[in-house]
């Protein structure tokens, strides 16, 4: 029997965290590959094999990993008895908490330093996968390091978020500082460049289209995500997915795709 709970923090946390969750299932056997997926997380595997193979081959343990952006595809297989414990942090909401971006995974050490292995211990001891989302919620507030995020990199996070389509550089332009320092200051946050999160953010939107508007052309999907032409979407697509829009249609139709998860494919 599956089980899963999930937990949106509605306090000053919710600035940082979209979700906390738990999931447990007796016997899986899953391949997926994620493309373009836009939350950091942290995850803990208390159950059987769960590893990542692509961009960052890493294997999943009740040791805790974090993760950052990936720009490339992402192929995961679980496979036995699957309990695992998650964090999605917003954009940004990583270093907002803690001041950490992780260019690749990582243990939770950066995070939580010398309280790592006593928080393992204790939220081992909450059995129930409830238990342990509001355990790890009440940890998060008592032990987060709250950090600012620049001003400049702020501002367009904002700007992205309400139009994919910005230019990025008419925004540098506006800013007292060097293109450099600017640049150095948003992958410190990111973790990735003002260009690419920009397409991770396109391509977001197109995925969410070709899930819920199945029968819209590609064409009118590449424009209305921001991509200044067809040939334009296409490249983007394939270099942050491994696959052409086409190819990714086809998953959808043969209901591959999870509506509320566009960027997990099921293989």
């Amino acid at each position: 029997m599956k089980t899963s709970y999930q937990l949106r923090p509605t306090d000053d946390l919710g600035h940082s965290v979209a979700c906390i969750w738990y999931e447990e299932s007796p016997q899986v056997h899953v391949r997926t590959q994620t493309v373009a997926f836009p939350y950091q997380e942290l995850l803990i595997n208390y159950g059987d094999s769960f590893c990542n193979t692509g961009a960052f081959p890493y294997t999943y343990t009740a040791a805790g990993s974090v993760l950052g952006l990936s720009q490339q595809p992402l192929y995961t297989t679980v496979q036995g008895r699957y309990r695992a414990l998650g964090i999605l942090f917003k954009p940004g909401g990583l270093y907002r908490l803690f001041g950490f971006t992780p260019e690749k995974p990582s243990t939770l050490r950066p995070l939580f330093g010398p309280q790592t292995t006593p928080f393992l211990q204790n939220l081992k001891e909450h059995a129930e996968g409830a238990e342990k989302v509001q355990y790890l919620q009440a940890f998060l507030r008592d032990n987060s390091r709250p950090q600012s995020i620049p001003t400049a990199t702020q501002d367009l996070l904002t700007e992205l978020e309400s139009s994919s389509g910005a230019s990025i550089q008419s925004y540098v332009q506006t800013l007292e500082q060097s293109h450099k320092t600017f640049l150095r200051s948003f992958v410190s946050v990111l973790g990735i460049t003002p260009k690419k999160y920009r397409q991770m953010i396109q391509l977001n939107q197109a995925l969410h289209c070709m899930v819920t508007q199945p029968e819209q052309s590609l064409t009118e999907i590449g424009y209305e995500s921001g991509f200044y032409d067809q040939a334009h979407f296409i490249r983007t697509f394939r270099s942050l997915t491994g696959m052409t829009p086409g190819a990714y249609r086809r998953a959808v139709r043969e209901q591959r795709v999870a509506r509320e998860i566009p960027n997990t494919i099921y293989l």
